[in-house]
């Protein structure tokens, strides 16, 4: 019969092994969802803005047509900025995975490129599309992240 030490010690190691997460990994080792960025900031979503703002600054008929085609109106280029709140990623990273913008069914939470427009989110992943085979799949989302329209092929 073991000592009252030894007992301690067994236990101590079996609350280990039956609490042990399943990855194996310990619970320490795994990065927090807090410290992962959502935001893409890079050149590649500084490139995104610029797209969009110049989708927006078309007044004409043609131009009216395509925004209205894509869930987007004419505006001025100081109403789309780029999104760098972290909880607007994250809501907009959900939003995108749950219509079908990620190749694969990749589930969320994963970093995207957000530009507010006026009313709208146009989410897209960063870089999406480094070999330039055509336009990357973009959606487009009301406030609520409801989805309005979206645009480009490659997902």
């Amino acid at each position: 019969m073991p000592g009252p030490g030894r007992r301690r010690l067994l236990t101590l190691a079996a609350t280990a092994i039956l609490t042990a997460p399943p990855s194996g990994r310990p619970v320490a080792a795994q990065e927090p969802l807090s410290h992962i960025p959502f935001c893409s900031s890079d050149s590649s979503a500084r490139a995104f803005v610029e797209q969009v703002r110049f989708r927006v600054a078309g007044t004409d008929s043609l131009s009216r047509r395509a925004q209205a085609a894509v869930g987007l109106s004419p505006l001025a280029t100081d109403e789309v900025n780029l999104v760098v709140d972290d909880g607007v990623c994250l809501a907009a990273s959900t939003a995108y995975a749950s219509h079908g913008g990620t190749p694969g069914g990749m589930p969320a939470p994963f970093p995207v490129a957000v530009v507010r427009a006026g009313d709208r989110y146009l989410v897209r992943l960063p870089d999406p599309d480094p070999a330039g085979r055509g336009e990357p799949r973009t959606l487009v989302f009301d406030v609520q992240f409801r989805p309005v329209g979206g645009y480009g092929a490659v997902p």
